[in-house]
């Protein structure tokens, strides 16, 4: 129900003296990953919430961030900096990588904020576009995964011990010469760049306003707006000001700042404590900029709980919507508001209501501790198993896939299915109980067992990983001093990724893997950046030993694969003979063709040694979805999921982070996790869904096996659970001219070198593996030509039907430049 209820004496139309905002679209056009997000129109709610229409504008996707904030920080940022440049920039640059050499000479400066999350995030990120450094200060109680997705963005972060707009304070009083301060929230003296920051937010409307048009829907009756500081909702008034629309603010109990000032007519403050879990809204003051905004255009405001808020959480779930707690706020005023509420207001059952769901997910523990495995629509449904089963061995043929194995929990229950043939050369059928290689998925099993004794006191995520392995050294002395055991869950130590020891059969494999590591360096300074490490993960098989007085492959077996009853679960070759083993392949000439050796050495067991049915893969994913502790507590499987940092892809598509082991995406808004892995010919994909309650694994052996993904689990999770994976990288459909010849040169990591060359078509690449995993390969040395599509991206491919791959430039603090390729990071040697 409703707490507290302002309401304008004339329910009237309000009348607000303003002029329309100034139209800041070119500017987000021209920043990377800028798209309309989605605007769904819901008859199923709108009758559920007993009204005639109703819209969920769902800003979850907002230049890759799960906020609407990144609308206002940015085109605020942009104002500020064009004001310190002394001119205007617009005719000056057209991509992102044009103005940020436009501001070089400007990278000392700092942006500053305080914030409780998603505004915080924003301006980080734009700190980053920009090439400058951000410092973002939180209040006391922000999440940790809030915290760390801030950090993920490349910025300091400080935690304070006081409320919201006590840290607004303390982040203010920090201004000087070369620190701006992008504030959500103005007060006398500091007006320009809240306003901005409204006026950046406008974007928002007018993408609205643009899909209603298209659909031939006219402007509706009511639009529901969150309130914190009131930017957004002064942004709500401004654009509507001159139509039918009413505007309905929705605040959190304890931080109602506009209702009481609403009801006294001038601005308050709310002492607080500012609790509610939509921290969004936790705020004690309105702003001094959109205070008259709000005094003149607001129809009403209504205060509520978090009760509502939870409902509206799941009801848009099951609605395929992943909404956060401050998202789900406009519902929530909906849902709690009885039939005197809704009478007072004017809504009816044939009014048409918009509602703003500001946020995606940004605290997943909690997420799932609210929405839990509540299925999105169209989940409850029946799998037809045999039509499944049918379009594996279809597909399997159209890709050159020799065989594959595919398992899926679906409302509590696993479905498997199986095509083709484990071995080309003896023709031995592939069966829902064959054994794959699962490859990288290993490292989850891994990542688990290290969160287990972690939970048990026997292991610390920020430790030195030399108090674990005190012997361990790298090619130089004190390289290794810095890394920590979360740098290594997270692939950001630094460490050379693709290297392959082998430590030999015996049970001091990891031992000797650990002794051999003097070979190998640092590819990047401890924490700069993310680059793909399997080396880290051999690293933690050695620390998980040492924790449990005995070797890897025993503690997984005690750990999980016996309390699992895992019974298709083996690392050992040994072992694995038992089962109906699949063998790796390759491609020539379009047709499969044995691969020379089945596996990698033991000692590579922690990163990718693993091998299992599709089923039992699933049977131990489906222990990572909430409600589940048969292996992990839940809070600490939740703690798994916290981003941890970015994986620079560049192509502001299936924008990704890492967690504790896990690769965190969100497609279409939703929460996706999971991990993929390759060894020697097979390929193997594990994807959660866990507002669905499903998971699936495919499992295969060689051919086309990343097109066979895309096809075969993207028609099952849009069948099953309404979700889309999000498209594959394609080169522009309009050739893009950019400067190729700041990238000409050599860049290397361990076990691989990239050469570039400018040539009449452009850049062109040679990439030479060396190390003796180049035996493993049809190629040692590749050749390939290099499309751009923006300054510092480019897309490859090696033949003319494979897929894509993207090549990402970039630049680190130190000066040093780097190229991202496959998630590995590659140093400019020359």
């Amino acid at each position: 129900m409703i707490q507290e209820l302002w309401l304008r004496p004339d329910i009237a139309r309000p009348s607000v003296p303003t002029a329309p905002a100034a139209d800041p679209r070119w500017y987000h056009r021209r920043l990377p990953g800028y798209a309309a997000t989605p605007l769904y129109d819901l008859p199923e709610l709108a009758n559920e919430m007993g009204v005639g229409r109703l819209w969920v504008k769902h800003e979850s996707t907002r230049f890759g961030l799960p906020s609407f904030k990144a609308l206002g920080a940015s085109w605020a940022a942009y104002r500020l900096v064009e004001q310190r440049v002394g001119r205007s920039l617009r005719d000056e640059w057209s991509t992102v990588e044009d103005l940020r050499a436009l501001l070089s000479n400007h990278a000392d400066l700092t942006l500053v904020t305080a914030t409780d999350g998603n505004h915080g995030r924003a301006v980080a990120r734009v700190a980053a576009l920009f090439g400058m450094s951000a410092h973002i200060y939180v209040p006391e109680g922000t999440a940790a995964a809030r915290i760390q997705a801030i950090r993920a963005e490349g910025a300091r972060v400080d935690q304070t011990d006081v409320n919201y707009d006590e840290t607004v304070r303390i982040a203010a009083a920090t201004a000087s010469g070369d620190r701006l301060i992008v504030s959500d929230t103005s007060w006398p003296g500091y007006e320009e760049v809240p306003g901005w920051i409204s006026d950046g937010y406008s974007t928002m409307f007018r993408e609205i306003q643009a899909a209603l048009t298209e659909s031939g829907s006219s402007f509706p009756d009511f639009v529901v707006v969150p309130v914190g500081v009131g930017a957004l909702a002064a942004a709500a008034v401004r654009h509507f000001a001159h139509g039918p629309t009413r505007v309905i603010a929705v605040e959190p109990v304890g931080a109602e700042c506009v209702t009481r000032s609403l009801r006294v007519a001038e601005r308050t403050t709310v002492p607080g404590p500012q609790v509610s879990e939509m921290v969004g809204l936790n705020c004690g003051t309105p702003s001094f900029t959109t205070w008259p905004l709000l005094k003149a255009g607001l129809s009403a405001s209504l205060v509520i709980d978090d009760s509502p808020m939870h409902d509206a959480m799941r009801r848009l779930a099951r609605h395929g919507i992943a909404a956060g707690e401050t998202g789900a706020a406009a519902l929530g005023g909906l849902i709690a508001s009885d039939h005197d509420v809704r009478e007072l207001l004017g809504v009816s059952a044939k009014s048409s209501v918009l509602l703003l769901c500001t946020e995606g997910v940004t605290d997943p523990a909690n997420y799932l501790a609210v929405v839990g495995t509540t299925k999105t629509k169209g989940t409850d449904m029946v799998v037809d198993i045999e039509h499944w089963q049918r379009r594996l061995r279809d597909l399997t043929e159209e890709y050159a896939v020799p065989g594959a194995s595919f398992a899926a929990l679906v409302d509590g229950t696993v479905h498997t299915a199986a095509s083709g043939v484990l071995n080309v050369k003896t023709g031995v059928e592939t069966t829902v109980d064959s054994v794959f290689q699962i490859g990288s998925i290993s490292k989850i099993y891994t990542a688990t067992m290290v969160l287990q004794l972690v939970d048990e006191g026997l292991l610390d995520l920020d430790a030195p990983i030399l108090r674990y392995v005190p012997e361990l050294q790298l090619s130089s002395p004190g390289l290794v001093d810095g890394v920590t055991v979360r740098h290594l869950l997270t692939h950001t130590s630094g460490i050379d990724g693709d290297y392959f020891f082998d430590g030999g059969r015996g049970d001091d494999s990891l031992k000797r893997f650990v002794a051999s590591c003097l070979m190998i360096g640092l590819t990047h300074p401890v924490g700069a950046t993310m680059s793909y490490c399997n080396a880290g993960f051999s690293l933690l098989g050695a620390i998980v030993e040492r924790a449990t007085f005995t070797t890897w492959d025993t503690a997984l077996r005690n750990r999980i694969i016996d309390r699992l009853g895992l019974d298709s679960t083996a690392t050992l070759a040994e072992d694995v003979m038992r089962f109906r083993v699949a063998h790796g392949h390759g491609l020539t000439d379009g047709k499969p063709v044995l691969a020379p050796t089945w596996a990698l050495a033991r000692s590579v067991g922690p990163a990718g040694g693993i091998c299992a049915t599709a089923s039992d893969v699933v049977a131990f994913a489906r222990t990572h979805l909430p409600g589940c502790d048969a292996i992990l507590p839940e809070t600490r499987a939740a703690q798994m999921l916290e981003p941890q940092t970015r994986i620079a892809n560049g192509t502001g598509l299936d924008q990704r982070s890492i967690g504790l082991g896990w690769a965190i995406s969100e497609w279409g808004g939703r929460l996706v996790h999971g991990h993929d892995g390759g060894t020697i010919g097979q390929k193997s994909f594990l994807r959660i869904v866990p507002d669905a309650g499903v998971v699936v694994c495919l499992l295969t052996n060689g051919g086309r096996t990343e097109e066979l993904y895309r096809r075969f689990l993207g028609e099952f999770l849009a069948d099953v659970c309404d979700l889309s994976i999000p498209p594959a990288v394609e080169p522009p459909a309009t050739p893009v001219t950019v400067d190729e010849q700041v990238h000409v040169g050599v860049y290397e990591r361990w076990g691989e070198r990239l050469e570039l060359t400018a040539t009449e078509d452009g850049l062109r690449a040679k990439v030479t593996i060396t190390t003796a995993l180049s035996e493993t390969l049809p190629d040692e040395v590749v050749e390939a030509v290099l499309v751009p599509v923006r300054e510092n991206v480019f897309l490859t491919r090696v033949d003319d039907s494979g897929p894509w791959t993207a090549l990402t430039f970039y630049t680190l603090a130190d000066g040093s430049r780097y190229v991202h390729v496959d998630g590995r990071a590659a140093r400019k040697i020359s």
